[in-house]
């Protein structure tokens, strides 16, 4: 099963809907997974099939570092730079030889929709291949805005991506509806304040076998670590923000009220002054 969804948008309620692009609009999935295989065989690096299709949504960096990190077995650690140029170029290749079709039970979502709300791609690829995924399966016009990886630093599950993909269409997050085909996508949906429609579950979706993973199964030490933690952080920011303004505030009014004391002692001391001379 995927992320539970909670979030309901009515249908005349709707402003935009917004679209992972792999493994939702385009059909990618079989041809990076062999440039996987053909990657890691030659970094040594251990990965199988179903975690490929559990790690959906997360950049290729992120999943990268998860390998080597494990590759106790490695004396010298792979450049990271280097081995995720090598996967892009080994994509280029394995994309070409098993192509990239578009998924017809998603796309005939976005024609039914185009031309009446805003429509956006928000993906966690390399904006040239994304954006070459959607011009070859002549998808590319339809969209009125396209995000990717290069354009946020936090990416799924957090929400940053969705977040922009809808201040890009002008939209309000929470009257948007998204598309996914991962876990992590779901999770930065619902993060958003979107509702989150799962494609795996769409009749005629292809690998629903393979890609139906257990939110569990997913790899929050490359992911859904790293946003927890920024959120954590983020948390923790904001409420030591909150003690150092009441801080500065009970300082400011004590500063005040001395003043105001002060001021207070110096007109009853005058009052006083007079009142005496007045006397004699």
């Amino acid at each position: 099963m995927s992320a539970v969804n909670t979030i309901k948008v009515q249908e005349e309620d709707v402003q935009a809907l917004i679209f992972d692009c792999d493994g939702t609009l385009i059909d990618t999935m079989p041809a990076f997974w062999e440039a996987w295989v053909q990657t890691c065989q030659i970094y040594d690096l251990d990965f199988n099939e179903k975690r490929f299709y559990s790690m959906a949504g997360i950049p290729v960096r992120d999943i990268f570092e998860i390998l080597i990190s494990e590759a106790k077995h490695l004396k010298v650690k792979p450049d990271i730079d280097t081995i995720v140029k090598t996967k892009l170029e080994v994509s280029a290749i394995t994309v070409a030889e098993i192509g990239t079709p578009k998924i017809d039970a998603v796309v005939a979502i976005a024609h039914k929709y185009h031309g009446k709300v805003p429509l956006a791609v928000a993906s966690s690829g390399n904006r040239s291949n994304v954006m070459q995924a959607l011009r070859d399966n002549g998808i590319l016009d339809m969209f009125d805005a396209v995000v990717t990886a290069e354009d946020v630093v936090n990416h799924k599950p957090a929400p940053d991506i969705f977040l922009l993909a809808a201040h890009k269409l002008g939209c309000d997050p929470t009257k948007c509806r998204g598309y996914e085909d991962a876990n992590a996508g779901l999770i930065a949906l619902q993060a958003a304040g979107m509702e989150a429609i799962d494609v795996r579950l769409l009749a005629g979706y292809p690998h629903v076998e393979a890609s139906s993973k257990s939110v569990l199964e997913m790899e929050y030490r490359g992911a859904s670590a790293k946003f927890a933690k920024k959120n954590t952080a983020a948390k923790k920011e904001e409420e030591t923000s909150e003690v150092g303004t009441f801080l500065r505030q009970l300082v400011i009014g004590g500063v005040v009220a001395y003043l105001l004391y002060i001021l207070l002692a110096h007109l009853v001391y005058e009052a006083v002054k007079e009142d005496a001379w007045s006397a004699d």
